[in-house]
């Protein structure tokens, strides 16, 4: 059976959620997706209602993300990389940077550097945040199972699949903020959000132009600003500044060595096109949009495909496909401490016992088919041996089911013969048959026999004679013997043998 995982974006603006599939051979497919805005439907909880009424939608694993600006980061360097060790200590680490009790948190952290010392990324969140969105959705998720950060699942989808070198810089350009996420060598070492997105460029059209928000909103994905162009300009310009300064302060703290080599856009507010040129002509480095439904070769129909916009749907679908790597991204889904801790040990110590007792029982069924496939070649080779002897000692046997009783058998009916002919006078023997027929041949027929059968009260003889007439003498002599009932020549073989004749003779004895 497929497992299906539905990524589930939360924005202030709209819900998105993408359902993905994955099969057993490892393939996924995209198999639904849907957009419900928030404003329409009245809020949040309405936009939740109403995209649940996709019934493929529930009882599904769900994983979705909270908003980078409810999350604090920090940037922390420990002196081992033991992941158990840094689990302990980063508490006590990070408490002194926060105004708030530790205990009233959740963190998670990447690594930027694995090695000793360990540099690391630290998320932190409240557990009342995550509490929140975890109650807002148990009413039609099966489960909850990841809890990922704003723009840190796409970031994972661009640099698990295959490790980009050096520094990058993904943007989620959103409605009424961005989230600046920097990657040195596929790890994530900052994220920022900033206060510009789609809306402050509408609205600057629409109070530029004296138009309403539909009409601005239009006239920006057409990218007509028309007289709020420098207007436009002078936002870019301001957000590039901040990017910049984010950018300086890592190499000032020495977690970055040079600025991004490319930068990656994705979020509803990089739909206008403007915005990419600015930052390629200002950063001077490529922009390219993403599209994990392409890069990720993700199946998925030809109609689901013309209705898809990547910018708006990247991180719901890179949720859906989170692979959930250690290092590569985070999981701030909250866990009791002490029930969990028991319920793992359990697990763990259940694990272990499962795999004890399937060594056992596999090295028990092992154990018992190699004795099986012992015994079965020792008695095939037994078997091979008793065929041969048999067919030593009875050739004339053709058809062997069950070689102990017929050779005992034939060892009893040869006693027999040796002791005696079978139905015959007793005192009867072979050598006396023998004697009898060669006295009886009279010396000019030239008797030469080749075969003598005796069977229970029958003789066949087979030879050579001088002539037919040889023969017909030895029929009469024959019959002149006391121990011959009747004597037959087989006409058939009377064959001429070269200067001889051959013949077949048969005899029945007297009772």
């Amino acid at each position: 059976m497929a497992d299906k995982i539905l990524g589930l974006d939360i924005s202030e603006t709209a819900v998105r959620a993408v359902l993905v599939e994955r099969t057993f051979r490892g393939g996924r497919r995209a198999v639904d997706a849907a957009e419900i805005p928030v404003g329409k439907t009245g809020g949040m909880p309405e936009a939740l209602d109403k995209l649940f009424e996709n019934h493929r939608f529930r009882g599904c694993s769900v994983v979705t993300a909270m908003p980078a600006a409810s999350v604090s980061f920090r940037n922390l360097t420990l002196p081992f990389k033991d992941e158990k060790k840094i689990r302990q200590i980063l508490p006590y680490e990070v408490e002194p940077l926060l105004p708030i009790a530790i205990d009233e948190c959740i963190l998670d952290y990447v690594t930027i550097r694995p090695g000793v010392p360990s540099d690391l990324f630290v998320a932190v969140a409240l557990k009342t945040d995550i509490r929140q969105r975890t109650a807002a959705l148990s009413g039609y998720a099966r489960k909850i199972s990841r809890i990922d950060i704003e723009g840190a699942a796409v970031a994972a989808a661009l640099t698990t699949k295959k490790t980009e070198a050096g520094c990058i810089l993904l943007l989620d350009i959103g409605a009424y903020h961005s989230v600046g996420l920097l990657m040195t060598n596929g790890r994530i070492c900052q994220i920022r959000t900033f206060a510009f997105g789609g809306e402050q460029i509408t609205r600057a059209i629409a109070d530029i132009l004296k138009i309403d928000q539909e009409d601005a909103e239009r006239r920006k994905r057409e990218n007509r600003p028309d007289e709020a162009s420098e207007t436009v300009a002078a936002l870019f310009r301001k957000f590039m500044t901040e990017l910049e300064n984010t950018i300086e302060f890592m190499k000032l703290q020495g977690i970055l060595q040079e600025g991004p080599e490319r930068i990656f856009l994705t979020g509803g507010g990089a739909l206008y096109p403007p915005l990419q040129d600015s930052l390629s002509h200002h950063f001077s480095i490529p922009v390219e949009p993403v599209n994990l439904l392409e890069n990720h070769e993700i199946a998925v129909d030809q109609a689901f495909r013309r209705r898809w916009n990547p910018l708006i749907m990247n991180q719901a679908l890179a949720l859906a496909i989170a692979e959930g790597g250690k290092g590569f991204s985070f999981n701030l889904k909250i866990r009791d401490s002490r029930a969990g801790a028991a319920l793992g040990q359990f697990k763990g110590t259940l694990r272990w016992a499962a795999a004890v007792l399937a060594l056992f029982l596999i090295l028990t069924g092992a154990d018992a088919y190699l004795d099986y496939r012992y015994n079965r070649e020792r008695l095939n080779r037994i078997k091979s041996e008793i065929a041969s002897l048999f067919k030593t000692y009875s050739p004339e046997t053709t058809r062997v089911v069950d070689p102990v009783s017929q050779l005992k058998a034939g060892i009893a009916e040869a006693r027999k013969v040796s002791m005696g002919i079978v139905d015959a006078p007793p005192g009867l023997t072979v050598l006396a048959l023998l004697k009898d027929l060669s006295t009886l041949a009279p010396p000019a027929t030239e008797l030469l026999l080749n075969s003598f059968v005796l069977e229970k009260d029958l003789i066949q003889i087979k030879g050579l004679a001088k002539n037919f007439d040889a023969v017909d003498t030895l029929k009469k002599e024959y019959m002149k013997s006391k121990y011959f009932q009747a004597v037959t020549i087989g006409g058939t073989n009377l064959i001429k043998q070269g200067d001889k004749v051959e013949f077949d003779m048969r005899m029945t004895l007297k009772k």
